[in-house]
């Protein structure tokens, strides 16, 4: 691919992304003010894992993967059969169950590295194979993916150094793989 070729197509990816990146941006701001202001439950919570709250990141995958997936099939990039991602995605959450039972059986849920391992490289695969589906959802979808989470990965990393009581710093005891400074790292594989 030609340099022109590459910076076409990065600027194609951040033109779908900008306002869904400022938006997830926007809530997440939004949210550590909530935590940090101990808002009321259901809206917020300091909860491991975010406790369910309503206001958060992780439902907008949700909104942000459908709007991405119209937006790229009216500027024409549309996948062979509108099956192919259906049946790749589907194969995703196969291979996740798989793993799920394969841990469980093998007494690993939850273990480290053994289970650490098992899921990340699931991850990988489950990943994999939606790019086969819809080779532009899949590159949205992973640019978007980080967008939102690098901001998650810094405001952890501070607030494990300045023990803020927030979502983002409430994974106690300190995860096996090391100290807080690396808490962040598995947000963003």
């Amino acid at each position: 691919m030609t340099k022109e070729a590459t910076m076409a197509v990065s600027k194609s990816v951040w033109t779908f992304i900008a306002v869904p990146a400022l938006v997830t941006l926007g809530i997440t701001i939004l949210r550590l003010a909530g935590d940090l202001k101990h808002w009321p439950s259901p809206w917020f919570s300091n909860a491991a894992g975010g406790g369910l709250a309503i206001v958060g990141i992780s439902w907008l995958p949700l909104i942000f993967g459908p709007y991405f997936a119209v937006k790229l099939a009216r500027s024409g990039d549309v996948p062979s059969s509108a099956w192919r991602p259906i049946g790749f995605a589907l194969s995703g959450v196969a291979v996740m169950a798989v793993t799920g039972f394969a841990a469980s059986a093998l007494n690993i849920l939850g273990s480290f590295p053994g289970g650490f391992i098992l899921f990340l490289a699931a991850f990988a695969v489950a990943g994999a194979l939606q790019r086969a589906g819809w080779p532009g959802l899949f590159r949205l979808l992973v640019v978007y993916g980080y967008a939102a989470r690098i901001p998650v990965a810094i405001l952890m990393f501070f607030a494990f150094q300045g023990n803020w009581g927030t979502h983002y710093d409430s994974l106690r005891p300190p995860p096996p793989w090391g100290g807080s400074y690396q808490v962040p790292v598995p947000c963003l594989l």
